[in-house]
């Protein structure tokens, strides 16, 4: 354990120099782009579980990619593409190093094709690689070339790379430890997103919105901020409280990422964290029950003093009332083509041009149908809803089985912490784009995988 320990922290700091380099070096330079990138290649095939935490910390930074010429690419999707080679060579490495040859290739490959043949493996890629799919023939239809470009981008982005994550968790995280430091990973990567928009805050940056300054971190929007935020401070708040922890750090750090979602005067990250705290309710203590309570309390009538326009939206224009614009527009879009949908990131090109409610004529140019089941139905047809009317389905009944279990052991804490992250979501997604964007999309099977893949828990 000691060496494992000692090898994985080389890793971690040897991650950390490259995504620097990233950073600091010649955009103009795609040499030193592909140096940065074989040498994650290098840390890819001998700690690969390091290079698969990075690329969840790093999710967020997917609006700022990194150049290399003409070429933009995010640093998860760099870390992803590494980890990909990273493995083939270390298969082929450890296959010839044991003198097997072609048989010891073939047993590491056999070995790692029974770890994703996992209940949760077998769902995941099936779902993933059928929806790909779909995506990809409704696109091959599309006479817009611009169209098909974004529809392509949005198919990478939200289904594809999904898929190749999920194969690369399932084929190397082994151990429990290794669990653990994804989501590790996942939220330390949450918490530098609220300390940037904390940051915002005091320096006055921010958007204005409502009567007041959204904070948004490296996001372009406030929503898309609150968005990704929730979750890693969703799965931080379900850690906490069902393993009763004490750690001032884990608060702390729970309070900035909770400090952040105020900031962004998100109502639909406050809808996600009331839908965690009623299926966390029954793990807390009934004097706990009273602090919660009371501190809602006060926050939620501080929030309506200091943005009351915000938090009550009495306007025609206040975009509570133009959502209820964009779902009548896109179920009208549903009933025009209810079975082939329109295609991967089509809603803007069919909406905008055709649908748009002249009553919700501000926000004619937005991209999605602020609606998780709209969205799926709208971009990949009656089979993109009956994914998200079963996700749903089965987040709700695990989020049932862990408010019933209070007070037992018999659940394991990082999973069900993950349910209560991914319940959160699925409310916030409801009301607003829930999946179809790199980040969300790769965070939403980062807890998938967390809550539904646990040792032990297969059935």
């Amino acid at each position: 354990m000691p060496n494992t320990v000692r090898s994985m922290t080389l890793a971690i700091a040897g991650c950390l120099l490259l995504l620097a380099t990233l950073y600091v070096s010649d955009p103009a330079a795609p040499l030193a782009v592909l140096a940065v990138a074989v040498g994650f290649v290098v840390i890819a095939s001998w700690q690969p579980t390091v290079v698969l935490g990075a690329t969840a910390a790093t999710l967020p930074l997917y609006h700022h990619p990194v150049q290399a010429g003409e070429l933009a690419i995010a640093p998860s999707e760099l870390l992803l593409v590494a980890c990909c080679v990273g493995t083939v060579a270390n298969v082929l490495t450890r296959g010839i190093s044991d003198q097997r040859g072609l048989s010891g290739i073939w047993q590491l490959l056999l070995a790692g094709f029974q770890r994703l043949n996992t209940p949760f493996g077998r769902v995941a890629l099936v779902s993933l690689g059928l929806l790909a799919l779909l995506g990809g023939a409704l696109l091959a239809a599309i006479d817009n070339t611009e169209a098909r470009a974004a529809g392509l981008r949005e198919l990478r982005w939200t289904l594809v790379e999904p898929l190749v994550f999920i194969v690369l968790l399932l084929w190397h995280v082994k151990r429990p430890v290794e669990r653990v430091f994804i989501a590790g990973a996942f939220l330390l990567g949450g918490l530098g997103v609220a300390v940037w928009g904390l940051t915002d805050a005091l320096s006055g940056a921010g958007v204005a919105a409502g009567g007041v300054t959204r904070i948004s971190g490296p996001f372009p929007h406030p929503n898309a901020f609150a968005l990704y935020v929730l979750r890693p401070v969703a799965l931080a708040i379900g850690l906490l409280t069902l393993t009763r922890s004490r750690s001032l750090p884990a608060w702390l750090a729970c309070g900035v990422g909770g400090a952040a979602l105020a900031l962004s005067f998100s109502r639909s990250a406050a809808l996600g964290l009331i839908v965690a705290g009623i299926v966390l309710w029954p793990w807390l203590a009934p004097r706990i029950r009273f602090v919660a309570l009371a501190g809602a309390g006060v926050l939620a009538l501080a929030l309506t003093v200091v943005a009351r326009d915000r938090a009550i939206g009495g306007s025609g224009q206040d975009s509570l009332a133009l959502r209820s614009d964009i779902w009548r527009s896109g179920l009208a879009m549903i009933r025009d083509r209810p079975l082939a949908g329109y295609g991967p990131d089509q809603f803007l090109y069919t909406y905008s041009p055709r649908y748009v409610d002249p009553a919700a004529w501000a926000e004619r140019f937005t991209s999605h149908g602020h609606n998780l089941l709209i969205d799926a139905w709208v971009r990949l047809g009656i089979i993109g809803a009956v994914c998200v009317v079963l996700t749903l389905t089965l987040t709700a009944w695990s989020a049932s089985r862990v408010a019933r279990a209070a007070g037992t052991r018999s659940i394991d804490p990082l999973a069900a912490a993950a349910t209560v992250a991914l319940a959160a979501a699925a409310a916030q997604g409801l009301v607003d784009n829930g999946y179809f964007v790199h980040d969300l999309a790769m965070s939403a099977w980062i807890l998938a995988w967390l809550a539904w893949s646990a040792p032990g828990r297969q059935r």
